[in-house]
């Protein structure tokens, strides 16, 4: 078996579809397994195997990660200097700093500024990649505002005395914005030319199925009148954004790669970085090492 060209689009794959079946089977949980007197899924079969998705969704892209022989991922994430679907997590942060700043959601203060900044460097950073820009360290620095925003939206969903602890919508946000962290963090590894392209395959893997399951079933729930909560919606439109762009970014890492560059110098003036998983070798086009 060719390990350097099956698993990794094995990863891919796995996570998409799982990606896609833990949507559908939650958006079913929530229209017909959902009770809003208590905000809890009932004990039948798809709130359970919508768990089970949840775990082999993180297990599954670890282990093929592990499985990968060193020296065979891509060196470059792909998609050239301009990134286009990076337009669709900068409209989801705009629109959350516009909508919360309006009073849509009744954030608290001691949230809501924090927020609101962290929701500006959000869409600053994607506007980078939009952009391509080349000072990819300072692009890295800006990277840090949308992983600070996620650890912000867990403390205050956990601390959100609307909704009942442990509630399911609560917990699909907080695992949202911890996938969403994850991925960017990896992200981040090659703007600053220190990445670890297994472990990027792993959480940008775990952020889009996170973020998707996340967001997707919640906004269908709350067009079918089954759930209310604005500031939730809000939550929700990032997070889909986000979800959408990790997969897109699997993509290109995977099926769309560029020509490695010649020299480190290049690699740096490109954005592209070394592989950290190993000595400094260039990777030819189609993943193997240079001999």
């Amino acid at each position: 078996m060719n390990r350097t060209r099956i698993l990794p689009r094995l990863a891919f794959w796995l996570s998409a579809g799982m990606s896609l079946l833990s949507v559908i089977l939650r958006s079913l949980a929530f229209l017909l397994h959902y009770d809003r007197e208590v905000g809890y899924f009932d004990s039948s079969a798809i709130p359970v195997l919508c768990r089970v998705l949840s775990v082999l969704a993180v297990l599954c892209p670890v282990l093929c990660g592990l499985l990968i022989p060193k020296n065979t991922l891509p060196v470059r994430t792909g998609g050239g200097r301009r990134d286009l679907i990076a337009l669709l997590p900068l409209c989801g942060f705009l629109l959350f700093l516009c909508l919360t700043l309006a009073g849509i959601g009744k954030l608290s203060i001691r949230f809501l500024i924090p927020l609101a900044v962290l929701s500006a460097g959000g869409a600053a950073y994607f506007l980078g990649v939009l952009l391509g820009w080349r000072r990819r360290d300072l692009l890295a620095l800006v990277g840090f505002c949308p992983v600070l925003w996620g650890i912000l939206v867990i403390a205050q969903t956990y601390t959100d005395p609307y909704i009942t602890m442990n509630s399911p919508i609560k917990l699909a946000v907080q695992f949202g914005a911890l996938g969403l962290m994850l991925a960017l963090c990896g992200e981040l590894r090659y703007h600053l030319e220190h990445p670890a392209p297994r472990v990027y395959l792993a959480v940008q893997s775990m952020g889009m199925f996170f973020c998707l399951t996340a967001s997707v079933p919640y906004l269908v729930a709350a067009l079918a009148g089954v759930v209310d909560h604005p500031l939730y919606n809000l939550w929700s439109a990032v997070l889909l954004g986000l979800g959408i762009y990790f997969c897109g970014r699997l993509i290109q890492f995977l099926f769309l790669r560029q020509p490695e560059a010649s020299s480190p110098a290049e690699a740096a003036d490109t954005g592209t970085a070394w592989d950290s998983d190993t000595d400094p070798t260039p990777h030819t086009p189609d993943g193997g090492a240079e001999t």
